[in-house]
């Protein structure tokens, strides 16, 4: 299970109302023969007095999220891994799909992400005031992780339903990825091109965009 915090607001009647996120992530993996696995999220809305976000609410954001797409994934493939029987090398004429369809699906994540990423950053780097870059990077920032995650469970079902290692191996592949893609204020302040006044913000955790 995780947690995950975060800011939410909403606007209505020209009034803005600011809600904390706590997002509670249950992940239940129930075998039923040929291993069936169950993925629950749960999200609460937590109303809260409006804050700010800081710097040090920011990053704990970022990065549990990050945390728990790369966690849940790794930890369904040494589930599939220790379940696995007559692991095989090599390809059968049953598993004819999977050979091509899985390996064309990882590397569209992962060019696919970054793509999608580097273009989102075009526009959020424009932004002039520091609110307008955080959220929206934060949200770019989920879609580039969703996407590597999602391919690298084809390719632990894949491996669960053949056998094959050449599956086990693309998905490992996507899993080093995504730890590679850690969020670090350094990362964070590369991409977003911050000027020195912005960057401050980092360098002091309670200090409040503006």
């Amino acid at each position: 299970m995780a947690i995950i915090f975060g800011i939410t607001s909403l606007h209505e009647n020209r009034k803005a109302y600011t809600f904390r996120c706590k997002c509670v992530v249950n992940i239940k993996f129930t075998s039923y023969g040929i291993a069936k696995h169950h993925f629950i999220v749960q999200c609460h809305m937590i109303n809260s007095k409006a804050k700010t976000l800081t710097a040090k609410s920011y990053f704990f954001t970022l990065s549990i999220i990050h945390a728990v797409f790369t966690f849940s994934v790794f930890l369904f493939t040494i589930i599939v891994f220790m379940r696995a029987d007559n692991v095989v090398l090599g390809s059968t004429d049953s598993e004819s799909v999977f050979i091509y369809l899985v390996p064309i699906i990882a590397m569209i994540s992962y060019f696919g992400s970054n793509y999608f990423f580097n273009k989102q950053l075009t526009s959020i780097v424009k932004s002039k005031s520091l609110k307008g870059k955080l959220m929206p990077y934060l949200q770019a920032s989920i879609v580039r992780f969703a996407f590597l995650e999602g391919a690298a469970f084809l390719s632990s079902v894949s491996f669960m339903i053949n056998n094959n290692v050449f599956y086990l191996v693309i998905s490992l592949l996507l899993i080093l990825y995504l730890i590679k893609l850690r969020p670090t204020k350094k990362k964070v302040m590369g991409h977003l091109s911050l000027s020195l006044e912005e960057q401050q913000y980092f360098q002091i955790e309670n200090k409040k965009p503006e």
